[in-house]
């Protein structure tokens, strides 16, 4: 099983996604990602391509807390038409659920 560092682009993410190994995501994954986006090196809607990738069945998701931020995060970003829009506000809110 491969862990996604959250370095990824959207295109290696679809990549590693059509090999036969599932996907590793962690918290420490995805607060790179958000994190990647409030340094202003991912755009919107890079952001909601990685979203919607991660929802997928081959990832598992790796959460130490009780809470499964990760995977509330990772609806957050692949949905923002049910959760409001993704914007510097939004990921400042999800960096602090993933620290």
């Amino acid at each position: 099983m491969e862990s996604l560092s959250g370095n990824e682009s959207v295109a290696e993410v679809m990549v590693k996604l059509r090999s036969d190994d599932q996907l590793r995501l962690t918290k420490g994954a995805l607060l790179t990602i958000v994190e990647r986006y409030l340094d202003g090196r991912l755009t919107v809607d890079e952001l909601q391509q990685l979203g919607d990738l991660l929802e997928f069945d081959p990832i598992e998701y790796v959460d130490e807390s009780p809470s499964g931020v990760v995977a509330q995060v990772v609806f957050e970003m692949a949905t923002p038409e049910a959760n409001g829009p993704i914007d510097r506000n939004a990921a400042l809110r999800w960096r602090e659920l993933l620290r």
